[in-house]
């Protein structure tokens, strides 16, 4: 049995007064805390808000490409996280076959798992059916990488000219790839090629318009609306 009773001790601060039974609470619970009984609920992270430069979220596949179609679907699932994982945290939009086969990205030393450039070829081509990959021309060789689509890109760059109050100005493409200004922007240093796709997709949608009147991409302009 608890016995309440008042007295001064260093939970009563400022001439307050508190019943030992709630300094003993506060005590066991702090204890508890710190002992590891009570803890916090940690929130998940999401992948969809995390930074570019955040550790990648998902871990390296392990295992050639299955022919069985449900094991094959799995696979190609985690294959596809891992590259758009991988190339956001590392800032990659173009993507060399023959490099990337000897990078981390689909070479593991530590596991020692490799995948062929075949199943390479599937996984990218399987992006490109997602909308994320583009092959360039000359063959399976070189693709341009978007882990973000254009129509996403679209969203951010539209969002930030609402929120700093650039529509109806035009801004150039250096400025707001290169520049001091929109230091912090998640387009910031975003691959000419894909930025240049997120305007097309706000071209389209009525929200912007592209000037180049010179050929010089660097001072090329775009209005918002």
């Amino acid at each position: 049995f608890f016995f309440f009773f008042f007295s001064w001790s260093p939970f009563a601060r400022h001439g307050v007064r508190t019943p030992v039974a709630i300094q003993f609470s506060a005590i066991f619970h702090v204890s508890c805390t710190c002992a590891g009984v009570f803890s916090p609920v940690r929130q998940k992270e999401s992948r969809q808000t995390c930074r570019p430069h955040d550790t990648p979220t998902s871990t390296f596949p392990t295992g050639s490409l299955q022919p069985n179609t449900d094991t094959r679907a799995k696979q190609m699932e985690a294959w596809c996280d891992f590259v758009l994982s991988y190339t956001r945290h590392h800032q990659l939009h173009q993507l060399d076959v023959t490099e990337a086969l000897a990078s981390p990205l689909f070479s593991n030393a530590e596991i020692n798992r490799k995948l062929s450039r075949e199943d390479a070829v599937a996984v990218l081509d399987e992006l490109q059916r997602q909308g994320n990959v583009e092959w360039q021309a000359g063959g399976k060789a070189r693709c341009l990488i978007m882990w973000r689509s254009p129509a996403q890109w679209s969203r951010i760059i539209y969002q930030w000219a609402q929120d700093n109050g650039y529509t109806g100005t035009v801004c150039t493409v250096y400025e707001m790839l290169e520049g001091s200004t929109c230091e912090g922007a998640e387009f910031h240093k975003l691959d000419r090629e894909v930025f240049r796709k997120a305007i097309a997709e706000l071209q389209k949608a009525g929200q912007a318009e592209y000037f180049c009147d010179d050929g010089d991409p660097d001072s090329a302009g775009v209005k918002f609306f």
